[in-house]
């Protein structure tokens, strides 16, 4: 799991997924994307804190807000399984 990012949860032990993305902008890890991540982005503003620094370029900007309204009210852990 990244900082930021919602957590997974793997059904099949031992399975390989595959890459996947997993929703970012979960700043405060409360396993959703909500107006709370939003704000704890917005106060960590033009710092290189990782927790806001959503897409890891190193500052904390416009587009860590961008990633976290777009994935505003999703919630986690998003559970992966595999289909037969």
């Amino acid at each position: 799991s990244h900082p930021g990012y919602l957590s997974a949860q793997q059904s099949f032990p031992g399975q390989s997924l595959g890459s996947f993305t997993l929703p970012g902008g979960d700043a405060n890890g409360d396993q959703v994307v909500d107006i709370l991540d939003l704000a704890m982005i917005a106060t960590l503003y033009r710092t290189d804190d990782p927790i806001g620094d959503i897409n890891g370029d190193g500052l904390v900007n416009i587009f860590d807000l961008v990633i976290t309204a777009s994935n505003y009210q999703e919630r986690g852990p998003i559970i992966i399984s595999l289909e037969e």
